[in-house]
């Protein structure tokens, strides 16, 4: 949703890059999975830790719209991972679900968090936690 907002050759550079990561990964698959997995464990971590650090210091909150971008790259980790070839470990789809039922229960909901113009990339019903806010 965000490729029309690049100039003609940034979409170009774009789609190059593209090509040229997918025929990288298509000899790696393996390997891929391995780290996208480790990425994705590291990045539940953090966000499970800022969480419970906004439950201790409320102050915290306002930082919500920044710290938010990791929860966004959990999703899109674990769309990528749910693709073949690649397997997603059920592990952490379990785990993200602890997570957010843990934020759902302290969730306000409200306006897109990050700037207007994003959001066409980002729908409500697939990122609900970038429209609101912690309690």
């Amino acid at each position: 949703a965000l490729f029309n907002l690049l100039t003609q050759e940034q979409q170009n550079q774009l789609q190059a890059a593209m090509t040229e990561y997918h025929t990288a990964l298509e000899d790696r698959t393996v390997i891929f999975e391995q780290k996208a997995h480790k990425e994705l464990d590291s990045r539940l971590r953090q966000w499970s830790e800022h969480l419970r650090d906004m439950r201790a210091d409320r102050g915290r909150a306002v930082n919500y719209a920044t710290a938010a971008e990791i929860r966004v790259m959990i999703e899109v980790m674990m769309q990528q991972l749910q693709k073949f070839p690649y397997q997603l470990s059920s592990e952490y789809v379990y785990r993200l679900k602890n997570v957010d039922s843990g934020l759902l229960a302290r969730w306000r909901k409200g306006p897109f968090v990050w700037p207007e113009e994003w959001q066409s990339a980002y729908p409500q019903t697939e990122f609900w936690w970038l429209y609101g806010e912690p309690k």
